[in-house]
């Protein structure tokens, strides 16, 4: 469920369904929300793999096999935002986490922009290349905008949380300048409803629940200017 900046709810709701070995999903501004199953539900992907037998055949002969594969699973939900699971049964066999903590973006000094058609070039060649739309008449709506290539979390330190989640990045070519898109650091809510298990042998079942502030790290070492959009820790 994705929010606007003022908190409500984007409509319509997106929803999906995903079965798999290995899942790994990320709202970076929105909740997670799982209706209601009747029947089993594993955070990182199913734990074990069935091998099938003769289709046609009635079960069990059905099924030549089930194994556990030799690795885990690894994954799990990852929700800027709140965290709402129902089912029968809960396998946590991941991390179901409320909330990203850490928020950052570093943009080197020898940074380039993406430009149309493919490849990259500097801040001037992006210049150029706008101001070639505008003599030709070929601009529209955000055409002065370019997506900033090598922009990175890297160099920022290390994340008291697993990792940084890194802001997006893009040059003005209109205003000569850099703009970074708005953060909200929000979620804080973990709801499970059924039998909670979990499979995983190695400690990898995790509830997290941002508790508090979020923290934001802008490195910018172009020397242009840097428009800092709304930034809520």
């Amino acid at each position: 469920q994705k929010r606007k900046p003022d908190g409500s709810l984007v409509t319509p709701v997106e929803t999906a369904t995903i079965r798999a070995d290995r899942v790994e999903v990320k709202t970076r501004n929105g909740d997670f929300v799982q209706s209601y199953t009747d029947g089993a539900w594993h955070a990182a992907g199913e734990p074990l793999k069935v091998i099938p037998g003769v289709p046609t055949d009635p079960f069990p002969a059905n099924v030549d096999s089930i194994e556990r594969p030799a690795t885990e699973p690894v994954g799990g939900i990852i929700a800027n935002g709140s965290v709402l699971i129902a089912a029968r049964y809960l396998n946590i066999n991941g991390t179901i986490q409320s909330g990203i903590a850490e928020w950052g973006v570093r943009i080197p000094e020898g940074a380039t922009v993406s430009l149309p058609g493919g490849g990259t070039g500097s801040f001037a060649d992006a210049r150029d290349d706008y101001a070639l739309q505008v003599l030709e008449g070929r601009t529209s709506t955000g055409s002065e905008y370019y997506t900033v290539s090598g922009a990175t979390v890297a160099g920022l330190g290390s994340a008291e949380w697993d990792a940084w989640e890194s802001i997006t990045v893009r040059y003005n070519a209109l205003h000569d300048r850099l703009e970074l898109s708005g953060v909200q650091v929000q979620g804080g809510y973990i709801e499970l409803f059924g039998q909670i298990f979990s499979t995983s042998q190695s400690g990898g079942g995790r509830l997290r629940v941002l508790d508090g502030y979020g923290r934001i790290k802008i490195d910018n070492e172009t020397g242009k200017t840097l428009l800092v959009n709304t930034l809520d820790a």
